[in-house]
C-alpha cells in the first residue's frame, strides 16, 4: 500500500510530467494510474521476489535505455550490439548452469586446500611456540 500512496503523491505534485510504470501485473493500481506502462509479463511471484522477475526488470530497463538512447545519441550499431548481447543471454546462462558440477568440485577443492593450508599454518605455529617455550 505504501508505494501506491507515494505514487499518488508524486503524481499530484508533478502533474505536468508523464509517468511511465514498469510493472508485472497488467491490472495493478500503479499500471492503472500511470500515463503509460511497460508490462514485463514475468508471471506470478510466490512469497518472495523471483529470479525471473529480477531478470525481466533488468531486461526491460536495458531495452528502455536503448530506446531512450536511440532518441538521443546512441548509434544504431551500438544499439544493435546491446540487443544482440541480450539475445545471447539464455545461451550463456545455459552454458553456466551446465558447469554446475565443475563449479561445485572446484569450490570443494578450494575449500580442501584452504583447510589444509590452515592446518599446516596451525602446526607450524604450534611448533614455533614449543621451541620458544623450551
Amino acid at each position: 500500500r505504501r508505494p501506491t500512496r507515494l505514487w499518488r503523491c508524486a503524481k499530484r505534485n508533478d502533474a505536468e510530467h508523464k509517468a511511465l510504470a514498469i510493472v508485472n501485473v497488467v491490472g495493478s493500481t500503479i499500471a492503472r494510474e500511470s500515463d503509460g506502462g511497460i508490462y514485463m509479463h514475468a508471471g506470478p511471484e510466490i512469497g518472495v521476489a523471483s529470479t525471473k522477475a529480477f531478470i525481466s526488470t533488468l531486461t526491460v530497463h536495458t531495452l528502455l535505455g536503448v530506446h531512450l538512447g536511440r532518441m538521443r545519441m546512441l548509434s544504431a550499431g551500438r544499439a544493435s550490439e546491446i540487443l544482440k548481447s541480450i539475445e545471447g543471454l539464455p545461451k550463456q546462462i545455459d552454458s553456466l548452469l551446465k558447469q554446475n558440477e565443475a563449479i561445485k568440485k572446484s569450490r570443494q577443492n578450494m575449500h580442501r586446500r584452504k583447510t589444509s593450508a590452515s592446518s599446516v599454518a596451525a602446526t607450524h605455529s604450534l611448533r614455533h611456540s614449543k621451541v620458544r617455550s623450551s
